[in-house]
């Protein structure tokens, strides 16, 4: 296990949070740690790959101090079929603190495993990653496990 990362001792860490400096699709150029001390550090990345570093230093924080995986419900997703708004899953955020969309299948495993936090709030907001028209697909892209929650709501998609 390793105990430090570019200089910095993981076992010091409070959190890590925050990614910014937009130059670009997913670019980012800075994260902040901040330390068991109350000092909050800045760290800044020349080769704007901010949000890879703090990925890397998470799983690392998160192995260091024995943190499972585990799902914060943040958002309710719908899909539209021929014009009906349908639930679908949930956008969650993960244990390395990235917003990722999980099915209703998806959710009902998790849950089993207890790796699913719900604190009942959500966002007013509406999600709807999908659209479904005459069984062809007007917005987003089937992935293998929406495939199979659209296979399990007997939804037919033509590809």
């Amino acid at each position: 296990m390793k105990k430090y990362w570019r200089g910095i001792s993981i076992k010091d860490i409070k959190a890590i949070s925050g990614i910014g400096g937009n130059f670009g699709e997913e670019a980012y150029s800075y994260f902040t740690v901040q330390m068991k001390d109350e000092k909050i550090n800045t760290l800044f990345f020349e080769d704007r790959n901010a949000y890879k570093h703090r990925r890397e230093l998470k799983r690392l924080f998160n192995e260091y101090n024995n943190i499972s995986e585990c799902y914060l419900l943040e958002n309710d997703i719908f899909i539209r079929v021929d014009g009906e708004v349908i639930p679908f899953g949930c956008r969650v955020e993960d244990s390395l603190n990235d917003y990722i969309y999980k099915t209703l299948i998806e959710l009902e495993e998790l849950k089993a495993q207890g790796k699913v936090k719900d604190e009942g709030w959500r966002h007013m907001a509406f999600i709807c990653p999908l659209e479904i028209e005459n069984g062809k697909v007007l917005r987003g892209k089937i992935t293998d496990q929406w495939k199979r929650q659209l296979d399990d709501m007997g939804i037919e998609v033509i590809q």
